[in-house]
């Protein structure tokens, strides 16, 4: 049986900058990279509608992979609070199946996205024992 997981991922994009752009101003070594018209999931008919980039972490709860998160981007702080042309996410995608992961936020996650003025999205999927995210 499948468990329940999350991804935390700080999100990059940009209409005027290319993926490669993007990853070189904020300092980053991302995850995935996307062009405008790109598909967004490989079973998804949905496209981009900016470029961006993607650092992602993967776990079965959100503090554990919030602290995973901004370890990697500590350093890089500075430079994404000065990022021009460029919008910043934190995006969480949780995948429930069976219980429900734990969701909390630190008050150091929450001051490390305000301090480099990320908005907060959050998508929550109630996966049936067929289905299963990527």
């Amino acid at each position: 049986m499948k468990s329940s997981n999350l991804k935390l991922r700080l999100v990059l994009t940009s209409t005027t900058l290319s993926p490669q752009e993007i990853s070189a101003r904020a300092k980053i070594a991302p995850s995935k990279i996307w062009k405008t018209g790109d598909v967004v999931h490989p079973r998804a008919t949905n496209r981009h509608k900016e470029n961006g980039c993607v650092v992602e972490v993967v776990d079965n709860a959100l503090s554990a992979a919030a602290k995973q998160l901004i370890d990697r981007l500590k350093k890089q702080s500075a430079t994404l609070v000065d990022l021009k042309d460029i919008d910043i996410e934190l995006s969480c995608i949780v995948n429930v199946q069976g219980s429900v992961p734990e969701l909390h936020l630190d008050p150091e996650v929450v001051a490390f996205a305000a301090s480099i003025k990320a908005s907060l999205d959050f998508d929550v999927y109630v996966l049936s024992s067929d289905d299963h995210r990527e």
